[in-house]
């Protein structure tokens, strides 16, 4: 219990890994059970994704069992993802009290809650699914984070993940400096090469919303395996050079536009007998009458010249005369 404020964690070398701003104030715990509200931003981070549809993760999170408590917090600092506050409790000046926050710091991932008796998510559940077990599962490997995404320069990815003629293409890499820190001053270089043999080169600038980002994008024209290249310079002389080869399918326009062969349908309804008419007039179409007259006809069979059919019968009277005389009827 004796941490952040309570602690006296403030102008330590905690405080300023933690994404909260550690004020001191007189409420020091939130000593009665509450319901976490999830914040609009921390339903989009990959910690708080216990379902993968937005909707059911959103109503997972609003149907969570209490917590029993836990320290009082006035902010986040700038930069710091507000994952979860307190559904009643305010600060005068900061708005509804934080509860668990994450941020980027250096080269690696800061998570800090000040929730106590999570495992009541657990042991209160009313469905099948553990979400407690699910949350603190993707939080360790949001955490540890991909091994890849600690070097200096990234993987060469292709964003686009069914390239198609007519359709742009985008690939991206992402290029961090010595501490871990989106860099923005790499020099990107693109190339293209494409079945026929054309070859494009591209520039690329650190993304203004994605720091470190670059990306580059490419018109396919024909389809076939198309090959891409990127070379990275840093301005601490880190070099690479990376080449991904992926295919473009044909463009899917006509069968996302589809439109009516007026000429095979014709063709068709001559066929089957039916007729060919526009859908506007479908509510004037009617079924063909059908003949009110029955036609009936008698089938003579002449038992002599049925030898099997005679033989049948015969066995069937004879077992009926066995079965009446048994039971006395006959």
């Amino acid at each position: 219990l004796h941490v952040y404020g309570a602690g006296n964690y403030e102008d330590t070398p905690l405080a300023r890994l933690l994404p909260f701003e550690l004020v001191k104030e007189k409420k020091t715990q939130l000593v009665n059970r509450f319901k976490v509200q999830a914040t609009p931003q921390g339903l989009s981070h990959p910690v708080m994704q216990l379902e993968g549809d937005p909707a059911r993760n959103a109503r997972v999170w609003a149907e969570m069992p209490w917590v029993e408590g836990g320290n009082a917090l006035a902010a986040v600092k700038p930069g710091a993802s507000l994952l979860m506050v307190h559904p009643t409790l305010h600060t005068g000046k900061f708005g509804p009290r934080p509860v668990a926050a994450a941020w980027s710091c250096g080269r690696g991932r800061v998570f800090s809650t000040a929730l106590d008796g999570t495992w009541h998510w657990r042991l209160a559940r009313t469905t099948d699914t553990d979400y407690h077990r699910r949350y603190w599962g993707l939080l360790m490997r949001w955490l540890a984070r991909d091994p890849r995404m600690a070097q200096a320069i990234g993987a060469l990815v292709a964003e686009t993940l069914q390239p198609e003629v007519g359709h742009p293409a985008t690939f991206s890499i992402a290029v961090r400096n010595e501490e871990g820190l989106p860099a923005d001053d790499a020099t990107v270089d693109f190339t293209l090469r494409s079945p026929d043999g054309t070859t494009l080169a591209a520039h690329a600038i650190s993304d203004p919303v994605v720091a470190g980002r670059y990306a580059a994008v490419f018109l396919s024209t024909c389809s076939g395996e198309y090959s891409i290249k990127v070379v990275v310079n840093t301005h601490t002389k880190q070099t690479k050079t990376e080449e991904l080869k992926y295919y473009v399918a044909p463009q899917r326009q006509e069968f996302l536009q589809t439109r009516p062969d007026n000429k095979a349908l014709a063709s068709l309804a001559q066929a089957s007998g039916g007729t060919l008419a526009p859908l506007r007039k479908a509510s004037t179409l009617q079924l063909p009458a059908q003949s009110s007259a029955r036609k009936s006809a008698a089938v003579t069979i002449a038992l002599w010249r049925t030898p099997g059919l005679l033989a049948a019968l015969v066995l069937c009277l004879g077992l009926e005369w066995l079965l009446r005389k048994r039971r006395g009827l006959a």
